[in-house]
């Protein structure tokens, strides 16, 4: 009868402590974050890239890192073909890039938080058409300007996790042949406006987290211009690509037993050896 009541003591305080402790630890955590960069073939010309500070690193053993740049300038020219005589005019400025990346993952139990932020300006881009002939107007088919251009990405959790993304403009203007946009400081996800033949994105983001599985994740950049298989008016192609503080951040994490699972395999294990002592 002692021996009985010791072992429901012993039940008892099995089940409170591993309801406390249970959860699924944060075994690995990863971060990407890109202040800005470029890839741009116009017409005939040559391709030309460009990046600001790039960091990606993964935990554990637990991180922070961060980098920053003064300036970055490309540009890019090409030849409109033969009915459409002149050329094609890319440029782009942008000064303060920086980028950091960080992360408390070290393998063990408890909540752990891994966030990635990007930032650049002031920022210009633009891409204009320039005809042969003095008399024909410039044609402009694309400027963004921006005083400063910032995301944010961090996952953070333990047996649950919480994502929060946050994009943020400061006098940011957006002009095309469809028109002049001012961008909100703080738009909408997955706002989009007309370029050409393609769009422009404006805080795209994508959050993938299985309630069931053990990955969790969002990927959200700013800005992006994506027009890789763009053509003018006049049938020449202009290809480029631009992204402007992209953040990435996942965990991944291993469940353990529910904690009351957990108590009655602890407690049945107890039994058996409680069974088997001599009487």
């Amino acid at each position: 009868m002692r021996e009985s009541i010791a072992l429901l003591l012993t039940v008892f305080w099995i089940t409170t402590t591993v309801s406390v402790s249970a959860g699924a630890a944060v075994i690995r955590g990863t971060a990407d974050a890109a202040a800005s960069g470029f890839f741009v073939q116009l017409s005939d010309g040559p391709a030309e890239t460009g990046s600001g500070p790039i960091l990606d690193d993964d935990a554990p053993a637990p991180f922070s890192t961060a980098e920053s740049v003064d300036s970055l300038i490309g540009s890019a020219s090409g030849r409109g073909a033969p009915g459409n005589a002149g050329t094609y005019f890319f440029s782009y400025s942008a000064d303060a890039l920086s980028a950091s990346i960080e992360s408390d993952v070290d393998g063990g139990p408890g909540v752990r938080t891994t966030s990635a932020h990007a930032s650049t300006g002031p920022i210009s881009i633009s891409l204009r058409f320039e005809p042969d002939d003095p008399a024909l107007p410039d044609e402009l088919l694309f400027l963004f300007e921006a005083d400063d251009v910032s995301g944010m990405s961090s996952i953070t959790g333990e047996v649950s996790q919480q994502v929060r993304t946050e994009v943020r403009f400061t006098n940011a203007t957006l002009e095309t042949a469809e028109g002049r946009f001012s961008i909100p400081e703080a738009p909408s996800p997955d706002t989009r406006f007309p370029l050409l033949t393609g769009e422009v994105r404006i805080n795209e983001t994508q959050v993938v987290c299985d309630p069931g599985g053990s990955v969790c994740g969002l990927v959200s950049s700013a800005l992006i211009f994506n027009t890789l298989t763009a053509t003018t008016p006049a049938g020449d192609a202009v290809l480029f690509a631009v992204g402007i503080a992209t953040t990435e951040v996942s965990h991944a994490f291993t469940p353990v037993p529910e904690p009351r699972v957990a108590a009655l395999m602890l407690v049945a294990c107890l039994a058996r050896r409680h069974r088997r002592q001599p009487r």
